[in-house]
């Protein structure tokens, strides 16, 4: 919401209704939600003020002589309700954002019509106090929840003049309620037995109820809990990229954190002053001071006292549309409630003078209801500063509008006692007082927020949440990238890990998905083509959800990523990487969802983050039926199953591929995935490395040490298909696992798959020495990943295997056009759809850093990582600087989030983008590339059609397969024809049939023996 007129540049006559910068569609949305929101909030407050304010109208047309009420009964029955509508509201400080709002606010306003209706048939004050007391109750949610929809659905510069029409219910309640008692008292008035006033509760209850039951349908509820039978998906797409782009947030449940959060920030106790200085500066327009002053008169029956008591709500009228208007076009908020308690405060001082002309009496209860005519604007002010957090929103809008109204119960019964009418002269004092209060406070909140708004990005207060938001709805949101290679730092390293996740991380082996790359380069012979040139590998990188490296794009009507549920993508997926000769299809995976980012995996979900995912695993066989060279890697967590199944599987499926199948091995670290599986955390990092190495130790005894080659040797004669005596049983005693078991699975064409890891920390690195035969890194620049490949190839040649024999995979997003034109054409296309809180989530839930908390121009640290579970490789390379990225920060990570997941993603021709490929195996020293994909398949044919012919064409790339060749192995490809299995330098070939030799019983002794030399090392 604005803080000063003029903001925009518009005149103060240049009155709108809509922003310059509203789309067609942006407007076609608010005309509907104007068409269905605002009219049923204006109504269904109308009915609940006239089932508020009945009371005072029926005690002035005979209720008070029906019932016997002598002394305070009025001011006690206020109380009552008031009490009713203090205690109601608490629920509600945590249900607004669990329970769809079109269920909640119409039964509350269903069950406060029934309520209205019982008044109708009291007998005692002890019975119409009970009443009063439920009324309030479920007529108390009503108000903050209204503006809790107001703020989920509109810009703060859009709440006001809409809360406006909203609060004219009000005053449109008193004024009706007077109407209605008025032709009660003169009409009805002993029909069927009851007193007017008895006939006023029916006719209440007779318009709210169906009210109610119509908000079923009508009210939209909220973008992230919507109501579909007006709205459809557009709709709600629409509706959350415009808040997002202007701060707003569309989705977060309360949590006990959120309350910890809101309760240390001095702001949240100044606006609990600031609404009680609003509730006590205008209760003259609820004690009926007004009403009982023209009673006092003694010149007017019970109908005409009604009758003239709607004068000065509709006044009211007038006065909150006014201000709302004025706040939202011309004043601001501080401003609109100044006018609109000035003019209060010049009839609180007649009021209090008190002996004045009865004409000056008349002015100055015409001017009661400019008191309440700003209700809109402050709490639209309340709801725009609070737009990032929908949890806060909710806490905040019921709790203070609880704690003000609760102070409204005790200050009448000191100051507006029924027996001090009409004149009231402590209470006017009192109320007079409130409301300069106000005033001033309005205006050290809009100083503080205008000083607030002058330092961010600097303050240490600045949120970044709601400014990244507007980066994502910039025309250029990641303008600032050259469009040649665009640096998209946000890393997707391994996919493993964080949902195997798919990028390129300098190291990604702590990923809960580490995704350990592709195939590697290849030994001496296979790096050349015999043309002195370095072979390049390249693997199609793919994931089983819509939201990989690039979130949001599923909104892409060229994207088809929505399509993975269906076996048919997968299949013509293959198809089109076998076309291009395409080394392998690696898919990444995650295990639970990303809960970093504002604390919740609400986000995660909402963007398609990487959520939801289906398994890898199951359309592996019919792409292998419809290829004969396509490889395919699958990432598997060392984390979430016995390595006996996992053999099995693997066993099964290289079989399946004729010997075409790669395992990314990945260790897990999301909380949420260990959760899901009953544990209360992850494995500690350095942990999770040492069990993934004996996993790896049982798994090779299992596919190496089992079954020797011929033991599978049909003998029909003798009725045997297998030699026992020639499949081992393994006996494994170690710290993690035990096993006594022969595998399952005679031996495969390569055995042992394809081996990927991803991971550059410590234990990642020596990991990736141990095992790895490729390693899939990732980060935004070659001087960043160059130190940690050339420390892995120095820790595999210590271990004694060929260091050149470990073959990395970079990933990379490209985007292809035939021309540069062609291809930053693309490029800006593609930002359209692109989801930077997509992104966001990612980058949080990889290194554990809240972004949405911090600063947008603060340099991020490791320190600022508050989890003690995530990918350490990652959350290293992107706090480090290079000369791509001088300096990583919230609005730089914001920038780069939206495409290819922080990545390097060049933009432009084959030539241009074949260019910056060589540029990385030159300083990078990397053999190949894990290719994202933007759109598919539409990134995966422009791979196909213009960027590996053009490496082709430089000798870089091998030709195509001929028709006559033997297809190869996923290793065969990457070491050479003949290497099925294990290079005798890896490890895991002292466990092959012939060799074999059991490890011994794990010992704590011998453990700390192993430590001990590792540390003298």
């Amino acid at each position: 919401m604005g803080l000063v007129k003029g903001q925009d540049g518009r005149k103060w006559f240049q009155v709108r209704w809509y922003q310059e910068q509203d789309t067609p569609r942006e407007r076609r949305l608010i005309n509907k939600l104007d068409l269905l929101i605002v009219p049923y909030a204006f109504f269904a407050y109308w009915v609940k003020y006239i089932d508020q304010s009945n009371l005072n109208n029926a005690y002035v047309a005979g209720m008070k002589e029906d019932l016997g009420f002598e002394g305070n009964e009025l001011v006690q029955l206020q109380t009552m309700y008031i009490v009713g509508a203090v205690v109601g509201q608490i629920p509600f400080l945590f249900l607004f954002t669990y329970i769809p709002m079109h269920w909640i606010i119409p039964f509350l306003d269903v069950a406060w019509g029934i309520f209205t209706l019982l008044q109708y048939r009291v007998t005692s004050f002890a019975e119409l106090a009970a009443y009063r007391f439920l009324v309030g109750w479920f007529e108390a949610a009503f108000f903050p929840a209204m503006h809790y929809i107001f703020g989920a659905w509109y810009r703060g510069d859009e709440i006001g003049r809409r809360g406006g029409v909203f609060y004219v219910g009000l005053t449109l309640g008193t004024l009706t309620a007077g109407l209605i008692q008025a032709g009660a008292s003169s009409r009805l008035d002993g029909v069927n037995g009851l007193a007017g006033w008895r006939w006023m509760y029916i006719i209440c209850a007779l318009i709210t109820i169906p009210i109610g039951i119509l908000g079923y349908f009508i009210i939209p509820g909220t973008p992230d809990k919507p109501n579909r039978w007006f709205l459809n998906d557009d709709d709600i797409c629409v509706a959350q990229d415009r808040l997002e782009r202007n701060g707003h947030s569309t989705g977060e449940r309360f949590s006990w954190s959120t309350l910890k959060r809101l309760t240390s920030r001095w702001h949240f106790w100044s606006i609990i002053l600031f609404d009680i200085f609003f509730w006590n500066g205008s209760i003259n327009t609820s004690t009926g001071g007004y009403l009982l002053w023209l009673k006092s008169l003694g010149r007017y029956s019970q109908s005409r006292v009604n009758e003239l008591g709607a004068i000065s709500p509709a006044l009211g009228i007038l006065y909150t549309l006014g201000i709302c208007f004025a706040s939202d076009l011309v004043l601001g908020p501080a401003w609109a409630i100044t006018a609109a308690h000035v003019w209060n405060i010049i009839g609180l001082v007649i009021q209090i003078i008190w002996f004045v002309p009865e004409s000056a009496l008349w002015f100055s209860f015409m001017t009661t209801y400019s008191a309440v005519a700003m209700s809109s604007v402050l709490y639209g002010w309340v709801n725009s500063q609070l737009r990032a957090s929908p949890a806060e929103r909710s806490f905040t809008l019921v709790l203070i509008n609880a704690i003000a109204q609760s102070t409204t119960a005790w200050t009448p019964l000191l100051v507006f006692k029924t027996v001090e009418a009409p004149r009231f002269p402590k209470g006017y004092s009192f109320v007079l007082g409130n409301a300069v209060c106000l005033i001033a406070t309005a205006h050290l909140l809009r100083f503080y927020l205008v000083r607030k708004e002058s330092k961010i990005p600097d303050s240490e207060a600045a949120s970044t949440s709601g400014e990244i938001r507007s980066i994502e709805g910039s025309p250029n949101p990641v303008s600032a990238i050259p469009t040649s290679y665009t640096h998209r730092t946000i890393l997707l390293i391994m996919t493993t890990w964080r949902c195997a996740d798919t990028r390129p991380l300098s190291s990604m082996a702590d990923a809960q998905a580490d995704p350990t790359k592709t195939n590697g380069a290849t030994d001496g012979v296979h790096d050349r083509l015999g043309n002195g040139k370095k072979h390049i590998l390249i693997n199609a990188f793919d994931m089983c959800t819509v939201g990989h490296l690039s979130p949001g794009q599923w909104k892409n009507p060229k994207d088809k990523s929505a399509t993975k549920r269906k076996l048919g993508y997968w299949v013509e997926l293959a198809k089109l990487l076998e076309r291009g000769g395409v080394n392998a299809l690696f898919l990444a995976d995650t295990y639970g969802g990303y809960d970093t980012y504002e604390g919740s995996v609400d986000e995660c979900i909402r963007r398609a983050a990487q959520w939801p995912i289906t398994d890898p695993t199951i359309p592996i066989s019919a792409m292998a039926a419809v290829t004969k060279n396509l490889s395919f890697a699958i990432t598997a967590s060392t984390s979430f199953e016995p390595p006996y199944l996992l053999a099995k599987r693997f066993s099964t499926l290289d079989h399946l591929t004729d010997g075409r199948i790669g395992w990314n091995i990945v260790t897990s670290w999301k909380k949420s995935a260990f959760k899901a599986i009953g544990l209360d955390s992850p494995i500690e990092h350095d942990e999770r490395y040492r069990q993934a190495d004996e996993y790896l130790r049982v798994v090779y005894k299992l596919w190496e040490g089992s079954w020797a080659d011929d033991a599978l040797s049909p003998d029909p004669a003798n009725d045997s298909y297998v030699d026992p005596s020639r499949v081992r049983t393994i006996h494994h005693q170690g710290k993690y696992f035990s096993l006594a078991a022969k595998h399952i699975v005679d031996p495969s064409p390569q055995r042992t798959p394809f081996l990927f890891q991803a991971g550059t920390s410590a234990a990642g690195s020596a990991f990736a020495a141990t095992h790895a035969e490729a390693i899939f890194v990732s980060a935004h620049s070659p001087s960043v990943l160059r130190p940690k490949i050339d420390n892995i190839r120095r820790l595999a040649s210590e271990q004694g295997r060929d260091p050149r024999s470990i073959k990395v995979f970079a990933t990379v997003t490209p985007i292809v056009g035939r021309t540069d034109e062609e291809a930053r054409a693309k490029h800006a296309e593609l930002l359209q759809y692109a989801s930077v809180i997509g992104g966001l989530v990612l980058f949080s839930g990889w290194t554990g850093i809240d972004i949405s908390r911090l600063p947008l121009d603060k340099e991020l640290t490791e320190e600022d990582s508050q989890e003690a579970h995530k990918v350490r490789s990652m959350l290293h390379s992107f706090t480090t600087a290079s000369a791509e990225v001088p300096k990583w920060t919230p609005r730089v990570v914001a920038q780069h989030a939206a495409i290819g997941g922080l990545g390097p993603v060049p933009v432009g021709s084959p030539a241009t983008v074949a260019d910056e490929l060589e540029r990385w195996v030159r300083e990078a020293d990397v053999d190949g590339f894990n290719i994202g994909y933007v759109t598919t398949p539409g990134s995966f044919e422009d791979l196909v059609d213009l960027l590996i012919p053009e490496l082709r064409r430089r000798g870089v790339y091998p030709a195509l397969p001929g028709d006559g060749e033997e297809p190869l192995t996923a290793r065969e490809k990457v070491y050479g024809k003949g290497q099925k299995g294990l290079r005798a330098d890896h490890v895991g070939s002292k466990y092959k049939y012939d060799v074999y030799k059991e490890d011994p019983p794990y010992t704590e002794e011998a453990e700390q023996g192993d430590r001990r030399g590792a540390e003298a090392l």
